[in-house]
């Protein structure tokens, strides 16, 4: 099972990037800043999202940008 992602995880995964995108798809990752991605989640709680929903956002992001740090694309993670 190496290797393998459900297609369940795959399109949550996918939800939880479109809810993040939603406040970046106009910026490059580089210029995200830890408060514009903080008041990103804020807003998603101040929108009335679940606590789930808004923790599975997190957690992508925050797979996101450790994989942007760890590939040089990004020097600090904002998450």
């Amino acid at each position: 099972n190496t290797g393998k992602v459900k297609v369940s995880t795959i399109r949550i995964r996918k939800h939880e990037i479109s809810r993040l995108m939603d406040y970046f798809q106009h910026l490059k990752i580089k210029d995200i800043t830890r408060k514009q991605y903080q008041d990103a989640l804020n807003d998603l709680k101040g929108r009335g999202y679940a606590e789930n929903t808004i923790d599975g956002a997190h957690r992508t992001g925050r797979m996101i940008f450790k994989r942007a740090v760890e590939l040089d694309v990004i020097k600090t993670d904002p998450t």
